[in-house]
């Protein structure tokens, strides 16, 4: 999950958005949901996704997380990978911790939904490249 927030805060950097940014991400290790703090998080455009980790799991969020860090709304693929249910907790095996592209399948999560599928809609092959859900911390 090293290498998610790497690329979080990369993306992060680029966009000149600051702080710091991780990964929505579990592994059999860590919980997605113990990775964040409890805050207000918003889209980059300002709309509400959630008032905190407790609505974040509740299976709902506000908007759609279909923003990326420079305010563009994703149209090209738009899945995350996730390895996380809805209630913010690991999704046993997918590609065996983020550390095989062999392995048959990853969780992933729908840009485009608001209910639990925007976390836990999914899965496909582990050799995809995917995005990712970023959250500033």
């Amino acid at each position: 999950m090293d290498a998610g927030d790497f690329i979080c805060q990369t993306r992060a950097n680029a966009a000149a958005l600051g702080g710091t940014w991780i990964a929505w991400l579990s592994s059999s290790s860590s919980d997605a949901k113990d990775r964040i703090g409890d805050y207000k998080y918003l889209r980059m455009d300002g709309s509400l996704v959630a008032n905190g980790k407790a609505d974040l799991t509740d299976g709902n969020i506000s908007n759609p997380i279909e923003i990326n860090e420079n305010g563009a709304v994703i149209t090209v693929d738009p899945i995350a990978w996730t390895a996380t249910t809805s209630l913010g907790i690991r999704r046993p095996g997918t590609c065996i911790d983020w550390t095989s592209g062999s392995f048959p399948n990853g969780q992933l999560g729908y840009n485009s939904f608001a209910n639990a599928q925007w976390t836990e809609g999914g899965s496909r092959s582990c050799d995809n490249l995917q995005n990712l859900y970023c959250f500033e911390q």
